[in-house]
């Protein structure tokens, strides 16, 4: 009988331990007490890429459209034009690189002008299809100048490094220089008929476009 009563109180000794132990969980923060807080928020943001931007004017008249360029040449005569190239001013514009190039080159056969191109051109009748000798003979280049954020920068900043000859038809492209955000560059085309020029080309003509391109640089 001692013994039964002994395990007895064990047991109510051992259940009271262990509601302690429970309380002392609770009260270390097993329950569901928090401490103090607070929150807050910063609402209606918005972000977005910002845009890298070439400008083309005419020379020495800011604002001004560029020029098409019309003309006709001869043996030994030679026509440029100038234009000012720009990129955008702008706190998050990249630097970038800026090239050109004489793209959607066509040519065109006007004829037999006479008998002295007859001679040399034997297909001068063919009109369809024939871009005739003048996009074979004449030459172009390029002419670049110093980036500046002057207003006038084929006045301050000339064109001076130039690229070498290229004919018509071989697709001329040359890369001008860096500009950095607001900055300008005067750029300057020559096309030349050579003194070497055929009476193969007289009368012929060619229509292109000048692409400038702006590549941001890394």
């Amino acid at each position: 009988m001692g013994t039964v009563k002994g395990t007895h109180m064990n047991k109510k000794l051992t259940r009271g331990a262990l509601a302690g132990v429970a309380v002392v969980a609770l009260a270390a923060g097993g329950g569901t007490f928090a401490a103090w807080s607070d929150f807050n928020s910063i609402d209606g943001n918005q972000i977005g890429a910002d845009e890298l931007v070439l400008k083309l004017e005419a020379d020495g008249k800011p604002g001004a459209v560029a020029p098409v360029s019309k003309f006709t040449l001869a043996p030994g005569v030679l026509n440029s034009k100038q234009f000012v190239v720009s990129s955008r001013q702008g706190d998050t514009i990249p630097k970038a690189g800026l090239s050109v190039a004489l793209a959607d080159l066509v040519g065109t056969e006007d004829g037999c002008s006479g008998n002295s191109e007859v001679v040399v051109d034997n297909d001068c009748a063919t009109l369809v299809g024939n871009p005739g000798e003048f996009l074979k003979e004449a030459e172009l280049r390029f002419y670049s100048g110093a980036p500046t954020k002057a207003a006038d920068p084929c006045e301050t900043a000339k064109p001076t490094a130039k690229s070498e000859w290229f004919k018509l038809d071989a697709k001329p492209q040359a890369v001008l220089g860096d500009l950095a955000p607001g900055e300008k560059m005067c750029v300057m085309t020559e096309i030349l008929l050579p003194k070497s020029a055929t009476n193969a080309s007289q009368g012929d003509s060619a229509a292109y476009n000048l692409d400038f391109t702006l590549d941001q640089k890394f």
